[in-house]
């Protein structure tokens, strides 16, 4: 199953748990929906949520955990928007969103150290590191390329971050 219902889809390891995903959504989503700026917030939302799928997507075509890498997706740019902070907002999210996953109760500590691996390599393009991590980078430059009506061939961007 693709597209829109993969959040739902069961995966090898059990599924995707809707109380884990339902609490991340709604700290990403409320905090977006803070955000003044219609033109930022609607950017916000829309790449959150594209990431999210393209990310679960990714990672199950090349056999990583859907649901993490669905999490990770969603939360990777969290610090860029809820706190309008873009220098270093990798790194900054990644141990706002490790501290956030702490405080919920719902994921193991792997589970954590995985998406906050992801979130903190995000931006570093042009380096190689895990599977996982570069599912989230190639995740967001997707989203990124369709957000500005790239003609770019999105099987060669795929294939850069995921030979």
């Amino acid at each position: 199953m693709r597209g829109e219902n993969a959040t739902i889809r069961m995966n090898k390891t059990g599924g995707m748990r809707m109380d884990r995903l339902e609490t991340v959504r709604a700290f990403v989503f409320q905090a977006y929906a803070s955000i003044q700026d219609d033109a930022l917030r609607h950017l916000a939302i829309a790449h959150a949520a594209e990431c999210a799928a393209i990310a679960a997507l990714l990672a199950d075509r090349y056999g990583e955990n859907e649901e993490l890498a669905y999490i990770c997706g969603l939360c990777h740019d969290y610090y860029r928007f809820a706190y309008n902070g873009v220098k270093e907002h990798a790194q900054k999210g990644a141990l706002l969103i490790r501290k956030k996953l702490a405080e919920s109760g719902h994921f193991k500590e792997a589970e954590i150290t995985m998406i906050e691996t992801g979130i903190r390599h995000h931006s570093e393009k042009t380096k190689r590191h895990d599977r996982f991590s570069q599912i989230i980078k190639c995740a967001d430059a997707l989203s990124q390329s369709m957000q500005e009506g790239s003609t770019e061939d999105l099987t060669k961007l795929i294939a850069f971050y995921l030979p």
